[in-house]
């Protein structure tokens, strides 16, 4: 949760374009470990990398 709040605390100190910045990078990551994990599943269900 801190590293959150700490976002959340640099978002009203800087502008607009810091605002997005901070929400797209987590978006991103949120993004990238969604694509990892599905790849995975994906990978099990057709029996690749056992």
């Amino acid at each position: 949760f801190s590293v959150f709040q700490s976002i959340h605390k640099h978002t009203y100190l800087k502008g607009p374009l810091d605002k997005v910045t901070s929400v797209a990078i987590p978006l991103a990551m949120a993004g990238s470990a969604l694509f990892l994990i599905g790849r995975g599943i994906y990978n099990m269900s057709n029996g690749i990398g056992k």
